[in-house]
């Protein structure tokens, strides 16, 4: 994620002409509607989680490897720190740049809602948290939730902080099933 994030402010440095879509990632509103669609993406976000490894029971044991041994106590630390590092970098991945470019390619939001949604989707099919077609899937459909509440805060600040809580229970999630396979 880190590689076409710096590619990406490359390209705007040496194309003045792009700097349009650039200003595009601003901070944005959380006001009250925007924040119960935010509490309705993180509670369904997580049902889906919970869920896809409860009733699917997938192999998670691919993902065991990226957790580092590290003691009890850095645990919490370190999801948070996955968490706020992985949604920005996705968010501005996602709702940033590649929504900002079908915007302004297609001139539609429902669109560009779209694209970055089933590349979103399509990102997470073969390694993401969920995988698989299943996996793209609902990660297709958290992607919309997330391009919507991009347009309706008008910024990048609602759609991390909802990417965050999903976050955090993926985390939780890989840390319990991590636990409960050294047993």
């Amino acid at each position: 994620m880190l590689a076409p994030l710096m590619a990406y402010h490359l390209i705007v440095l040496l194309f003045p002409d792009l700097r349009q879509s650039y200003m595009r990632l601003q901070r944005g509103e959380i006001n009250k509607d925007v924040f119960l669609v935010m509490l309705a993406t993180i509670f369904i976000s997580t049902l889906a989680l919970i869920g896809w490894c409860w009733l699917l029971k997938p192999d998670l044991s691919i993902y065991f490897g990226q957790i580092p041994n590290m003691p009890l106590i850095l645990i919490p630390l370190a999801g948070l720190a996955f968490s706020v590092l992985n949604a920005v970098m996705e968010e501005f991945v996602f709702r940033g740049i590649i929504m900002n470019g079908a915007s302004n390619a297609f001139k539609t939001s429902t669109i560009s809602v779209l694209f970055q949604a089933v590349a979103f989707g399509l990102f997470h099919y073969h390694g993401g948290f969920p995988n698989g077609i299943i996996g793209a899937s609902l990660t297709f459909v958290y992607g919309v939730l997330l391009g919507y509440i991009r347009n309706k805060s008008q910024g990048m600040m609602a759609p991390i902080v909802t990417h965050i809580f999903a976050d955090l229970v993926l985390f939780s999630i890989l840390i319990t099933f991590v636990n409960m396979s050294t047993r």
